[in-house]
């Protein structure tokens, strides 16, 4: 025996490493240090390691079976209860973190949705008064404003205080909601 690697579990990184070492249906664990019937502690050798008229046998890894032919069942079933609780705990933070991607998309959905309803409001007025405006952010130490590009003033400047919303998208879902009733009720006067 020649060439073991010494982490319990780990491939070796030398490439010819790769075989399981079996004896009495166990395979080696690493270093020659004992027997054990799961793969995943099996140490990883050289093909050449093995020794046929002292009973050892090489196999790939890729073709051991995690659970060697004279694998103890009690030692399996725990092995296979750890797996299966490892796995259900990743099964958990993947729901977990793909419920929070579910959230995001949510969130961006609605604000692609807010500035699409800006977009069509802007070129309904332009389709309407054959006028040219686009978008411009004002931002200084006065004010903080979204505004069509051409307007150079705006007339409901005087309109502050306790009727103003807090955000942006909140006034833009207060009048896409204003909007959505109206026409709501013209349907319905048909």
């Amino acid at each position: 025996m020649t060439h073991p690697n010494t982490d319990q579990g780990v491939t070796a990184e030398v490439t010819q490493d790769r075989y399981l070492l079996v004896k009495r249906g166990l395979y080696y664990r690493p270093g020659n240090q004992g027997y054990t019937g799961i793969k995943e502690y099996a140490g990883r050798y050289p093909a050449s390691d093995a020794s046929p008229d002292d009973g050892v046998t090489a196999i790939h890894e890729d073709e051991a079976p995690e659970y060697s032919q004279a694998c103890y069942h009690d030692l399996m079933a725990q092995h296979a209860a750890g797996k299966a609780a490892a796995l259900e705990a990743e099964i958990a933070s993947l729901k977990q973190r793909l419920e929070s991607a579910e959230d995001e998309t949510a969130r961006l959905r609605m604000d692609r949705d807010r500035l699409d309803f800006l977009d069509r409001c802007n070129q309904r007025l332009n389709a309407t008064y054959g006028t040219n405006y686009g978008w411009q952010l004002i931002l200084n130490h006065n004010v903080n404003r979204l505004m069509l590009e051409h307007m150079s003033v705006d007339l409901h400047d005087s309109h502050g205080g306790k009727g103003k919303l807090p955000s942006c998208r909140a006034a833009i879902d207060a009048e896409m909601g204003r909007l959505h009733a109206l026409q709501e009720q013209e349907k319905q006067n048909g």
